[in-house]
């Protein structure tokens, strides 16, 4: 009578062991299906994700006025402004450059034996440079206004945008027509060829524009949408 009790013990044993280890698979299962319910389920917590603590760095909010300052900088009048101040300096710069070393500065046509005065010297640099700054001036503040406009509606920021934009420029600069630039073309290329590879490229398209009228237009388009494009290979 004893052999049965104990294999009924055992019996019991057993299926208290196997309904605790169902019980505890269970507990497990109920665990992770209420822990993927708080993760990714309806009873997640959506938390804030502040910047200022995001990978344990201080980063406080910007302020109102930060990011109108910010927004005023990315705008297309900013950009154009910019480009239109550094054309400048480096229209003045290259255009005292070109002044330095023309043997003409200051001569009078009129008289061409009398030697010119340091005064007068200097009133011929200060118009050439003058000349130059403003049409380094227009041309920059075109080409950069026209970029940023572009660039806005592509929504990209690619080598397609300085294409465009160059082609737009060269051809709105063709159909204007700006001899002074022709003038600079001829006198440092083909008398003085001092200047470096890109700018004999660039001033060598500048002088399609001496054509006014349709065919200057394309040209302009052309040869500017090329050297943009070359730029932008050479720099990306």
């Amino acid at each position: 009578m004893a052999a049965p009790v104990g294999s009924s013990n055992a019996a019991i044993s057993s299926c208290s062991d196997q309904s605790t280890v169902v019980s505890r698979a269970e507990n497990v299962h109920l665990q992770y299906s209420v822990l993927l319910q708080h993760l990714i389920g309806d009873k997640r917590q959506i938390k804030d994700l502040n910047p200022g603590i995001m990978g344990g760095l201080s980063n406080p909010h910007k302020t109102d006025e930060q990011k109108m300052i910010e927004r005023g900088m990315e705008s297309c009048a900013f950009k154009a402004a910019l480009a239109c101040i550094g054309g400048f300096v480096l229209g003045g710069a290259f255009g005292v450059f070109t002044a330095g070393i023309d043997t003409n500065v200051g001569f009078d046509p009129k008289d061409p034996l009398k030697t010119p005065t340091a005064r007068e010297v200097l009133r011929d640099m200060g118009q050439r440079g003058m000349s130059y700054a403003k049409n380094f001036a227009i041309v920059g503040a075109m080409f950069s206004c026209t970029e940023c406009i572009i660039e806005s509606h592509r929504g990209k920021s690619d080598w397609k945008n300085a294409v465009y934009s160059g082609c737009i420029t060269g051809g709105a600069i063709g159909f204007r027509g700006m001899n002074q630039f022709v003038v600079i073309c001829h006198k440092t290329l083909f008398k003085y060829n001092l200047m470096l590879g890109a700018v004999c490229l660039f001033l060598i398209t500048i002088s399609a524009f001496l054509i006014a009228g349709l065919k200057a237009g394309i040209l302009g388009c052309g040869g500017f949408a090329a050297f943009s494009a070359a730029i932008e290979y050479y720099l990306r």
